[in-house]
């Protein structure tokens, strides 16, 4: 079953934990909020993919300092996210943008999509903040790349030792 909710107020994605073991979710506002569990790098492509679209199709892509709204709480997803598609939609201005549920959520009873309408400029600067959120988490080792924890990590370039950066 496919929900439209025709044009939204906002379009975010946040986490909860700390970097290493945080959760991904994207929260839809329109008259009541809608939140979807995803995985971080379907925050990222998402987020790319917009800007993507906003070069292709001509829109100025400005890097500037944004406020990143906060998650509203409590936060209960109504499925997990599989696949996403966006579509320009060009004499409206807008993007379209449908979330689809991975396939072990499909249910009978609740919605397995949501599509809705997204304004480019909005759109634009919700991709800078997700990317922003998406490169918050744990730093790389500059050796190996592999994600550093709070209490270092086994880098395979160190033989095994632990490295504290």
């Amino acid at each position: 079953m496919n929900r439209f909710l025709g044009e939204i107020e906002l379009l975010l994605v946040g986490t909860v934990g700390v970097p290493g073991e945080r959760e991904f979710f994207l929260q839809i506002r329109k008259n009541g909020t809608l939140s979807l569990a995803l995985e971080k790098s379907q925050a990222a492509s998402l987020a790319e993919k917009i800007i993507q679209i906003a070069r292709e199709i001509g829109f100025a892509v400005k890097r500037e300092k944004i406020d990143i709204p906060n998650l509203e709480m409590p936060i209960e997803p109504e499925f997990v996210v599989g696949v996403i598609s966006i579509t320009w939609l060009p004499s409206e201005s807008r993007l379209r943008i449908e979330i689809n549920a991975a396939e072990e959520e499909r249910n009978e009873e609740v919605a397995t999509s949501i599509s809705f309408e997204y304004e480019m400029s909005k759109a634009v600067t919700f991709a800078q903040c997700a990317l922003s959120i998406v490169a918050a988490g744990r730093q790389p080792c500059i050796f190996c790349g592999g994600p550093i924890n709070v209490d270092g990590h086994l880098c395979p370039r160190a033989n095994g030792y632990r490295r504290q950066i």
